[in-house]
């Protein structure tokens, strides 16, 4: 079985070499390869693939390159069974609506295709942010929920490259098309776990990981049961080596230190991840 990173418009290129550098070392027993937005599109990758993962870059290439055709595509496949990890830029794409920089410069809203959480993605988190640039760059401190009954295992809390990444907010009926849920909007790590029933589909969503350093504790990865297969999205890059960033960047160069402290709890974060995606 394959595990696919997409490779093509809107993948950054730093965020390619860390998720393949990390999958390489971490999934010995698939073939980890890239695939591009037309290969997608064809659609023959499905029956081998278990894990597609679209990382960091800019979602509005990721929707150009791959076209209604490419999305359906990539949605029925997890649908049916199959796993997607969206890191960063491959979060902000897989929900059902985002709000980047909103008011700002660098401003992208509206609403998504995929549609794999139902709710709302908003970023920045930490400010700085600017394309192919580091300036953003934040050592952003994670930990799990308080409480999640269906995920028991205990993994110490970390530092983690964070780097234009959203937080997920919890889903009500303006977010949620379809749905006939009462939830309020508001903060979604006071709910570690709930299901929301739409039309045509249920789907089950799992906060792992929520931004402890801020007063909120907003949900930073959730994990979201869809169909036959599952998603996992993320605003931070668990998939990031401390030792493989620029130690010679500006902006870079009191970060590295930090996220080198609790790397193991980084590593051992990813394996949990993983996990998650049926990926063995």
């Amino acid at each position: 079985m394959t595990v696919c990173i997409y490779n093509g418009e809107g993948a950054g290129n730093q965020a390619l070499r860390m998720v393949h550098t990390s999958l390489i070392s971490m999934c010995t027993s698939y073939d980890v390869r890239f695939i591009s937005p037309e290969e997608i599109k064809q659609g023959g990758w499905v029956q081998t693939t278990k894990l597609l993962v679209i990382g960091g870059g800019y979602d509005r290439g990721f929707i150009k390159a791959l076209g209604p055709q490419g999305m359906k595509t990539v949605k029925n496949f997890v649908e049916n069974g199959g796993s997607y990890l969206g890191i960063c830029a491959g979060g902000y794409f897989a929900c059902n609506r985002i709000e980047f920089d909103k008011g700002g410069p660098l401003e992208v809203c509206g609403k998504r295709q995929l549609n794999f959480y139902p709710g709302l993605c908003v970023g920045p988190v930490f400010p700085g942010f600017q394309y192919d640039s580091e300036s953003g760059a934040h050592a952003a401190g994670i930990c799990r929920p308080h409480s999640n009954e269906k995920d028991q295992l205990q993994i110490a809390p970390f530092l983690c490259y964070f780097n234009g990444g959203g937080k997920f907010v919890y889903p009500d009926e303006k977010t949620c098309t379809g749905s006939d849920s009462d939830l309020d909007c508001g903060d979604l790590s006071k709910h570690c776990s709930f299901e929301l029933s739409g039309n045509t589909s249920e789907t089950s969503i799992t906060v792992l990981a929520e931004c402890a350093e801020l007063v909120d504790r907003p949900a930073a990865v959730v994990k979201c049961k869809v169909g036959k297969g599952v998603a996992i999205l993320s605003g931070i890059h668990f998939e990031y080596h401390a030792e493989r960033l620029n130690n010679e960047n500006t902006y870079l160069a009191s970060i590295i230190p930090k996220l080198l402290e609790t790397d193991s709890n980084r590593l051992a974060f990813l394996k949990h991840i993983l996990s998650h995606l049926n990926l063995n």
